[in-house]
């Protein structure tokens, strides 16, 4: 091979070598930031569980990711099943609430029972909402952080 092709071949080895290394240093600190988020909104999402609804707080989970082009961050937060009916019945309210039409339902006795519905109990958003600074300031330090490690 000419020598001058070779000093080309290994140039370009060294950079392919050096964007696998940024692209490492990136994820790495992406997904540092991305943990200490998705801690951060479980913690308040938990905390704001209205009062009674153990199971649904155990259930909650969320999900941070990030596209192969590292453009793109996205949470997904809901709840396993069984519970993600509930999540979504206690956050967004059912029947009248929900702008569904009230129903009834006979009693064990014979009797009608109308429903009108559950009234929404919202904490979902204030959860996403209250640390929405924090996780941006999350991904800000991430930022730093990989200028400073990229610059070595």
């Amino acid at each position: 091979m000419p020598e001058r092709v070779q000093e080309f071949v290994i140039g370009v080895d060294a950079m392919a070598a050096r964007f696998h290394s940024a692209e490492r240093i990136i994820r790495e600190e992406c997904a540092r930031a991305m943990g200490v988020a998705r801690a951060w909104i479980h913690t308040t999402r938990v905390a704001l569980v209205p009062k009674g609804r153990g199971e649904l707080m155990t259930a909650l989970y969320e999900d941070i990711t990030i596209d192969r082009t590292l453009k793109r961050v996205e949470l997904r937060a809901g709840a396993r099943p069984p519970m993600e009916a509930i999540r979504v019945f206690v956050d967004k309210g059912t029947g009248i609430y929900a702008g569904h039409p009230p129903w009834a339902e006979r009693t064990e006795q014979g009797n009608l029972q109308y429903h009108l519905g559950q009234r929404p109990q919202p904490f979902e958003e204030e959860a996403l909402d209250s640390n929405r600074r924090t996780v941006v300031a999350l991904f800000r330090d991430a930022g730093h952080r990989m200028s400073v490690r990229l610059s070595r």
